[in-house]
């Protein structure tokens, strides 16, 4: 089976925008990390200041959150456990491309429909349904009406939803987790900037935890992760000093960009962009995202390269940094033709 392409670079020198994450991190987090250190001589097989942090943050019972070595762990958790073999899955695309390989893995089938589409006439015709909102590539976020409405009609059809939250924290919108139908997959450390930690968590209704239970790994979470994001979820001024510059630089790219692409509307700290008119930005309409990916490869930047989502063959995908940082970015995307 094909691996999936990701985003994110491990050179130091790469301005990175292929990965979305945080460029800041919360203060004391290198002492925190340090203390961790004389607690990492022996097995821990529960963090509960780790799940009361995650409880607290997300307003759920404490006893519903199963840590994991971050949200790519919680999500190959859960699909497991809820992907009978022959089961059929809906997921609400186009959207990331570790959810369908996850059910195939698991033996299930992948029953697609749009964002738009997904309606509450799925549930019946699904055996396990994923969304995720924002949603990952073009950060579109399902209102919590409709969430909602979806989430009390899989209550009454006893129909699982799993919804991953990776991006929710760069927003002000409550999760999820809490109800009865939501299996709730968190990455605890994209908003912190610590995507090298691992660290995340599963918010399991008690309905299901045993299957997710029976499958998740012995200590599913190391003790420096578990205790520096503890302490992270904890930084509510950071949180809200990260919302709020996301949303201005975002609204601010997206206004500069659009002259030359077509940028998606976004509650993500990431754009979707597809070049309106290839050859008025200095790039070959036969390969246009072939072309910005090199350009910024030339200035030492990394974009994305979204033709790795089904339906998004023109696009790329950029994150939202620092405004420094998101200046040298649009000067390699648009340069003069951004106005």
């Amino acid at each position: 089976m094909t691996a999936v392409p990701h985003g994110g670079t491990a050179d130091p020198a790469i301005l990175d925008f292929s990965a979305n994450t945080n460029p800041a991190i919360p203060v004391g987090v290198r002492d925190v990390f340090s203390q961790s250190f004389d607690r990492c001589t022996r097995y821990r097989t529960s963090h509960p200041a780790y799940t009361a942090a995650v409880a607290d943050h997300c307003g759920c019972p404490q006893g519903w959150v199963l840590p994991t070595g971050g949200g790519i762990a919680a999500l190959s958790t859960a699909i497991t456990a809820l992907t009978d073999p022959g089961a059929v899955v809906t997921i609400a695309g186009p959207t990331f491309g570790e959810y369908a390989r996850l059910v195939r893995v698991a033996g299930g089938s992948v029953r697609p429909v749009t964002l738009l589409e997904l309606a509450a006439a799925d549930v019946s015709a699904s055996d396990l349904i994923i969304i995720c909102t924002p949603n990952n590539p073009c950060g579109r976020l399902i209102p919590i009406d409709r969430r909602d409405r979806l989430l009390e009609v899989a209550a009454t059809e006893e129909v699982p939803v799993l919804i991953d939250e990776a991006f929710i924290d760069f927003t002000a919108v409550p999760s999820a987790a809490g109800h009865p139908a939501a299996i709730v997959a968190r990455s605890e450390t994209k908003v912190f900037g610590l995507p090298g930690l691992r660290a995340g968590a599963l918010i399991v209704p008690p309905r299901y935890r045993e299957k997710v239970e029976a499958v998740q790994d012995p200590w599913s979470i190391g003790t420096p992760a578990a205790m520096v994001a503890a302490f992270c979820l904890q930084q509510t001024e950071f949180i809200t000093a990260t919302r709020q510059r996301v949303a201005l630089e975002r609204a601010r790219m997206r206004t500069a960009l659009t002259p030359a692409f077509e940028v998606s509307p976004s509650a993500a700290p990431f754009l979707l962009c597809r070049p309106r008119h290839p050859s008025t930005i200095g790039v070959d309409p036969a390969d246009p995202v072939g072309g910005l990916c090199r350009r910024a490869a030339g200035a030492g930047m990394a974009i994305r390269d979204a033709r790795s989502f089904d339906g998004y063959d023109e696009h790329i995908r950029i994150a939202v940094r620092r405004p420094h940082e998101n200046d040298q970015l649009l000067s390699v995307l648009v340069g003069d033709a951004g106005g």
